[in-house]
């Protein structure tokens, strides 16, 4: 079987020539520190796991004024960016002797919303939300660009 014969026939309770097998998502880190700098296709070929390739099917939808970043280039794992003149993200890299420290200002008619993530070679994480009153909710729901899927 090819591998989406296999996840195929597994997801409608059909018989398999085995059992599906894959991995979440491979680190960088990872890959470069236990696999030599292999990618994941190597890494699905080499240990005959099932690939899967994740995609971001989505667009602005420009009927309502929505655009793809032009300053933002995705990172792993990250799809393209989606903002309107109503809803722009600016960043900032901030001082921090450990972690790579960036705070995103989404700017909008009503208000600024800032958030702040921070990496280490493994993994990204929230340090600072987004959300930080209820009324922050709606500032997106009026003014977050809505993609086309």
């Amino acid at each position: 079987m090819t591998v989406r014969e296999r996840f195929r026939a597994a997801l409608e309770r059909r018989a398999t020539d085995r059992l599906p097998v894959t991995t979440h998502h491979l680190m960088p880190s990872f890959l470069n520190r236990v696999l030599g700098g292999s990618d994941n296709k190597g890494v699905f070929d080499r240990f005959g796991i099932d690939p899967i390739i994740w995609v971001a099917e989505h667009a602005p939808d420009t009927a309502r004024g929505a655009y793809f970043d032009p300053s933002h280039v995705p990172g792993v794992l990250e799809s393209r960016r989606i903002v309107s003149d109503q809803w722009r993200i600016t960043s900032a890299t901030l001082p921090d002797p450990q972690y790579a420290t960036v705070r995103y200002t989404v700017h909008t008619p009503t208000k600024d919303l800032t958030t702040v993530l921070q990496s280490n070679e493994h993994t990204t994480w929230v340090s600072e939300r987004l959300v930080k009153d209820p009324a922050d909710i709606d500032v997106i729901a009026a003014h977050a660009p809505m993609p086309r899927v």
